[in-house]
């Protein structure tokens, strides 16, 4: 009795730790590919050079995703066109922008500073 119990605390254990390890993987991956897009999206604006190229940079990354194994779904293609719109109207990257919040929200001294010069 006592090594069915052993047994099946274990067989928990086991699944609590992969349940666990899942959950991390997804949250993480999901960052991981946002930054991953994020800079590919910088790397072709900076590499491809003109106006009336998103197509062509879109292209771009999308190979760039696909050489690395991942598929350009419907859900990236739609971070990709989400990042250029975030460029476009900011005139900076995700990372830039968010680092600039951050650095308001630390030093709003200087945040107003800034917007008052």
């Amino acid at each position: 009795m006592s090594g069915s119990l052993s047994a099946a605390l274990f067989d928990f254990c086991m699944i609590a730790v992969l349940t666990i390890l899942t959950w991390f993987f997804k949250k993480y991956a999901k960052s991981m590919l946002k930054a991953a897009v994020n800079n590919l999206v910088l790397q072709a604006e900076q590499l491809i050079t003109g106006s009336g190229l998103g197509e062509m940079k879109k292209a771009w990354v999308v190979s760039q995703l696909e050489a690395a194994g991942i598929k350009a779904t419907g859900i990236i293609c739609d971070m990709i066109d989400s990042f250029v719109d975030v460029m476009n109207k900011e005139k900076s990257s995700l990372i830039v922008s968010a680092e600039n919040r951050a650095n308001d929200d630390i030093y709003p001294h200087a945040a107003t500073k800034k917007r008052t010069s």
